[in-house]
Parts: C-alpha cells; structure tokens; sequence
C-alpha cells in the first residue's frame, strides 16, 4: 500500500510532488567515522590570561616611559654643552630611535593586554627595555618574565 504509515514510506498522498525527502536533514552528516562537528576552540587557561595582562601592562608601562624619555631628549636644550650643530644631531637621532621604541612597547602592551600578539608583546618589552630608563628597563624584564610565563602551556 502506498502511504501506509506503519511501513515508514515517506510519502503520504500518493502524487510525487508532494514527497518529503528527510534523508537530507540530518544536522550532523555522517561520514565514515561518524558525525562529522566542526572542532570548538580550546578555551584558554584563566592563568595564562592573567599572566598577558600584567605583562601586557608592564609593557605598556615601559612604552610611556619610553616615549617621555625620547620626547626630554627632543626637546631638552643641550647645546650649551657640545655645540648647536653636534647637539641637534645626536639629540635628535637618539630621540627618534627611542620614540619609535616606545611606540613599538605601547604597541606591544596593548597587543600584550588584548592577547592579539604574543610576538608583538614580547618585542615592545624588550624595546622598552632599551628606551624607558633604569624603571623602563626593570618594567621590561619583568615583562619578559611574566610573557615566559604565561607562555608556559604552549611548550608542553
């Protein structure tokens, strides 16, 4: 009998144009190993967080120190001491790399602090390092201590 319900056929008036295909709706097609899922991502460990945040900050922190110490050598008058010509020349180039240093560290720390970057927040620390002062240079360190920290899961 067409479109008897007790043996499962699909159709129940009897025309083809009303036949219902269910074969297709299924959510999850089976392959040969099963339902295929689209893979969630791993979520991160709160730890690991935690640990980019305070270094992103650290590094941020480095950064600002950074670009005060470029703009004190842009703007300080030196050339009492080595001459107008020599002191616009040195003045102004080291100023410059430290500016871009601290650029590169504030960039870093808001990549650190976002979790965008890792390689951007470890290279904005050891930037900051080099441009921020004795507490720019501490800030940066313990920056690139805590970036060894929090990076700890991916090595294992």
């Amino acid at each position: 009998m067409r479109g008897d319900p007790i043996e499962g056929n699909a159709t129940s008036m009897g025309s083809p144009s009303n036949s219902l295909d269910i074969s297709h709706d299924d959510p999850f097609p089976r392959g040969s190993d099963g339902p295929q899922r689209t893979p969630e991502p791993e979520p991160t460990s709160p730890q690991r967080d935690t640990y980019m945040r305070v270094g992103g900050g650290m590094t941020l922190l480095a950064g600002v120190l950074a670009i005060i110490n470029s703009l004190r050598g842009l703007f300080m008058d030196s050339s009492v001491a080595l001459g107008p010509a020599d002191a616009l020349t040195r003045e102004t180039s080291c100023g410059i790399i430290v500016l871009v240093f601290g650029i590169v560290a504030v960039a870093g720390g808001i990549s650190g602090i976002k979790e965008k970057s890792f390689a951007l927040a470890v290279a904005g620390a050891a930037l900051g390092m080099m441009g921020g002062g004795l507490f720019g240079f501490y800030l940066g360190l313990g920056a690139l201590i805590v970036f060894g920290f929090s990076n700890q899961d991916l090595t294992s």
